[in-house]
This record gives C-alpha cells, structure tokens and sequence, in this order.
C-alpha cells in the first residue's frame, strides 16, 4: 500500500534526524518531489515531507480508527480514505494554511442537512462540526488536531456520499437480491467524489448527482419535507387519538367528527373544505353531527390509500390507520428512500417493476415513465412469501401447462383426489413420468413421496391462465394470469404460493412484444384461443424485471399510498439501520483483519 511505503521511508528518515537533532522532528522534504497518486517508493521517489496527513494521522489510517467520530471504526472507508490522500501527496484537503476552506464550511452545511434525504445527520458527525471548526483557530492547535479534522471530514463525506448513493444497509444482509452490491461498489469512485467536493464551489451539484434520479425519488423527498412539518404539528398540540365508538357507518352520529374533518383536510383527503357547516362537510340533526357527505367520500380516499377496502364505514383498521402517529409515517418515508437507493441509478431501457405491498405492477419505458399497468395478487404473508429480487425476463409462453410443485401436489391436490377422484379429470391433470396415466393407490403413493409430478394441461381452467412470463430464478417463481379473477376485487391480494398473478396478463403480453410486429393484440389472442400446446415467445434483448418492496408510493396520478408492511421487511430493515454502522463482531473482526 502507498501509506504503508510512505511510512516505513519516513520512519527510516525519521531515525536519522533524531541522531542529530534534538527535537527528533522529520525533515523539511518538498512533497511535490513525490510523483501524485503512484507508489511512494524509495528506491524511485524521494520521501515526501512529513504532512500532518501522513505523519500524524498514520495509525489513524492504518487503522481506520478515529476514537473521536461517532461511528469510530471506518474499515469500509479505509482503502479510499488512503488511496484519496496518495493521489493529493498526502496533502489536506479540507484547510489552506490551517483554515477551512469555502468548499469546507458548504460540506459541513450538507452532512448537517443531511436528514432531508432520509439520512441521520448524527452519522456523519452533524453538530459535533461547529466546535472543530471554532478550535482550527485556537492558538492552541496543533498539526495533529489539524490533521485529525482533515481525517475525519474525509471519512464522514465518504460515508455519507456512498449512503446517499447506494444505501445504508445492503439489501443481500436482509436476503433481497436486487443486483446491488458489487456492481455499485465498483461503481463509486469515493477517492474522485471527495476531492470534487473539496474543491468545487458547486457541492450541492456534486451530491445531487449521487441520488437517484427516478422522479418518484424525488417525489418521496418533497413528502418526507410535508410530512416533517404535519408531525411537528401533531406533537405540538399534543392530539389524543380518534374517539373508539364501534363501527361507524355512513349517517351515523359521530362526536368527534370535526376532528376526523381536520386530520383528513391536514391529510389531504378532504378537499377544498375549509367549513363545518350544514349541507357542506357536516350537517346537524337532532343536535348531533352526522357523518355522511363529503367526509364520508374522504374517509373513502383514505382507505384506498392505506390498503383497505373503501367501504366508508370508520371501523377498527380505518380508526387505527388514522390514529398513526405522524412520525411513524416520516419514519416510513424514510424506509422508502433508502430502498430507492439499492435499485440500478440509470432505468434507461424499458423495464417491469413489481411492487408487492401495492399489488401493482408497472412498465416502464426507456425513461422511467409508466407506459403499462395492472393488479397482481402476490404470495401469502408468512407461509407463501413473493421474494424480492432482480432478473430478465426471456420468455413469455401462450397456453401454458401448470407443472404443479411436488409441495402443492402433497398438501393440497391429494387430499382433493383422495376425496374425489373424478377432481383428477375434472381439472385436466396428467401424471408425468408413470407408465400408465391412471389415477391408483401406486401412483397417488409415487406422488406423494416425490417420485411422480403432476401437471394440468392447458385450457380455460389453467391455474396459469392464458400466458405466463419466465424470468428464471433461485424461487422458480414467474408472473402469470389466472382463471380465478374475482380476487383482484379485493384490497389485499396476498394469495399466491409466491408467483404472482397478473390481473391483465393479454394487456402484458403485448406491451413486453410491442417491438415485435408479428405479436399484435390480435395475434396474441389468437395463440391464446388456439389448440398448441404451449407456444413459446423467446425475448430478444431480454426485459429487466424488479420484484420491489415499498409500503409508501406516489402513484402517477399524485395519490400518496402508505401500506402495510406486508412480509415484515420494513421491520427488519429498521432493526438493520439501528445497528449501523457495523455489528460488534463484524467490527471487531475488521478491525483485526486491518
């Protein structure tokens, strides 16, 4: 490593000055003798002077170990923080003539601001920076103090530059696949973004580069700004919760009906009412308010938000959705940003995105735009779970057959056919891999050890529907239609044994064939409705898919969803960023290994 060539030459030099000096103090070498950013080899270069940097900080860098940061071990950061101060000749970066520069003083402003992008200032030292910067003109400084303020603005700028980037937590800790990881890491350049910073007079344009550029990204920072200011309310005036009386339908008294008109006008679901007044958002009968009309209609809105079934009856799930303390949903929101950042930074070809806690599925054209979308019914919470995770899609197959998993086969068609035989018929099975295709005790005992599959043939009854899109994958699960559509009626669609099943699968398929003239929408109808057997549509280039997980989304026509946490990640992922930056023996064991 070039600190560790550069020290050893140093130390060399240094035992030679203090055989002749009595302060034993390096000596004064021009460091611009040192080639910029190469190996500081002895045998080739002269040694550079003794830089704060360099002579003073080493066993911080070698170690990567500031005691004085919150977050104090920095292994992640290690390599970059050395290779940025190679390239500069050990040199500071962040001071002239020991004082901060412009360049410095707009970094610190945005590691302080650093929440309104979902981030934790904390992390990056945020109201500890004021104190440093008042004691670089201390008369006291010293060149090690000096050095150790360079040291630690450069680890802090660098941890939040990749958080901004890439994420906190990377996804595969959880068990998410979404192609992040080695290829973002590969990807930023930290050394090069941090000596931009220190010397650009732009450090705004230079972060802003680093954030996902995805307009939904943008629009999940403007809410967390709305919903920062709607909490700060809400805890100021100290609001109890809804009053609890049963179900409340639509023409029932309610007494506190016009606090339920207020926090659905602050919500945004109760539109241009700025009155409680008869024949307008409330009325009077008897001397009690009545809850019917407009606010009925919002509290409607609201539900379609928040996943529930828009009855406009102010139930128990209704009441607790509205009593959720604001803060929870800025705590959300930030959940959200934080998954943007683990998605690829560019979604410059046409691509599906499938977004489970919504039931949405989405396709996006070469700009990120919505150019397709539909319900699907994804896999059932804590037995069935839809994983998350990346892939191409390659084939879409008309008329397919359902090779039924050997697990569905033994729990749930053998009972069927034990009870009924003529189900086996009825439902258009075969029994793939027997001599004989008849339903007896050796077959059901074959199939129920594994020994034999089941498939249903294509047809109108296909559990598979009319087409299905193979993207291959580790879970062997894909997207589909279904002859059972009535569950796409419902709010929660989590029903599946993990596929998911697209509400408008035709409506699909010609969208992913667009480029293909020969698959028109009448064309494809056909291939359904004829008799082949699956026919098989190769895809060329084949169409990224992204299996997400969001439980906020600023839908296309500027509705605000907040769901629920359908499979429990948020939760997790809440628990990861807690333990941040590192857990005690991965800390530990970096801290050894360096």
């Amino acid at each position: 490593m070039a600190l560790a060539i550069a020290l050893a030459a140093m130390a060399a030099t240094a035992i030679v000055v203090i055989a002749g000096c009595a302060t034993g103090s390096p000596p004064a070498v021009d460091p611009t003798s040192a080639r910029r950013g190469a190996p500081l080899d002895t045998a080739r270069d002269a040694v550079p002077a003794p830089t704060p940097i360099v002579w003073l900080a080493r066993d911080a860098i070698l170690d990567a170990h500031l005691p004085e940061l919150r977050w104090p071990d920095w292994p992640q950061q290690r390599d970059a923080v050395e290779r940025f101060y190679a390239d500069r000749g050990f040199t500071p970066a962040w001071t002239r003539k020991g004082r901060p520069t412009k360049a410095t003083l707009a970094v610190i402003d945005l590691l302080e601001r650093a929440g309104a992008s979902g981030l934790t200032a904390e992390d990056y030292d945020a109201g500890r920076w004021a104190q440093r910067v008042e004691e670089l003109a201390d008369d006291g400084v010293t060149d090690g103090d000096r050095a150790r303020f360079d040291l630690a603005l450069t680890v802090s700028v660098m941890r939040y530059a990749s958080d901004l980037h890439r994420g906190r937590v990377d996804p595969r800790r959880l068990g998410l696949e979404l192609g992040s990881g080695d290829s973002a890491e590969t990807s930023l350049d930290l050394p090069g973004i941090v000596d931009e910073l220190a010397a650009t007079s732009e450090v705004e344009a230079v972060i802003a580069s680093l954030e996902p550029p995805h307009p939904e990204y943008r629009r999940l920072l403007d809410l967390l700004r709305r919903y920062r200011e709607l909490a700060r309310v809400e805890e100021a005036t100290a609001s109890t919760p809804l009053a609890a009386e049963g179900v409340i339908r639509p023409g029932d008294p309610y007494a506190d009906l016009p606090r339920l008109a207020a926090l659905l006008t602050r919500l945004g679901d109760l539109r241009g009412a700025d009155r409680l007044a008869p024949g307008g958002t409330l009325s009077e009968a008897d001397g009690e308010t009545l809850y019917e009309g407009e606010i009925v209609e919002a509290v409607e809105r609201f539900q379609r938000r928040h996943g529930l079934e828009p009855d406009g009856k102010v139930g128990k799930e209704t009441l607790e959705r509205l009593s959720t303390p604001l803060a929870r949903r800025v705590r959300q929101i930030e959940l959200a940003l934080e998954r943007w950042r683990w998605l690829p930074a560019r979604l410059d070809r046409p691509a599906i995105v499938v977004n489970l806690p919504e039931f949405r599925l989405r396709a996006l054209d070469g700009t990120g735009r919505v150019a397709f979308t539909t319900d699907v019914a994804v896999g059932r919470a804590q037995r069935h779970e839809t994983p998350v995770f990346a892939e191409l899609l390659r084939t879409v197959v008309f008329r397919p057959g359902w090779y039924v998993p050997a697990s569905i086969t033994r729990r749930e068609i053998l009972p069927e056919l034990e009870k009924d035989p003529s189900h086996f018929s009825r439902e258009g099975y075969e029994i793939l891999g027997a001599e004989s295709g008849d339903l007896t005790p050796e077959t059901l005992s074959d199939l129920r050890r594994g020994a034999l599959r089941l498939r249903q043939r294509p047809g109108p009854g296909n559990a598979m529907g009319p087409v299905k899109f193979l993207f291959p994958n580790r879970w062997s699960v894909y997207l589909h239609g279904t002859p059972s559509t009535e569950g796409f009626a419902r709010a929660r669609r989590d029903l599946s044994h993990g596929c998911m099943r697209v509400a408008d699968p035709i409506g699909l398929a010609e969208w992913v064939l667009r480029d293909q003239p020969e698959w028109s929408r009448d064309r494809i109808l056909e291939a359904v409705a004829g008799p082949r057997n699956e026919l098989a549509v190769k895809l060329d280039p084949p169409l990224p898919v992204q299996v997400v997980y969001h439980t906020v989304v600023t839908t296309e026509d500027g509705e605000v969803l907040f769901l629920d946490d359908l499979y429990g990640h948020d939760a997790r992922l809440e628990q990861a960023l807690e333990r941040r930056p590192l857990d005690p023996g991965e800390r530990s064991a970096n801290r050894s290994a360096g």
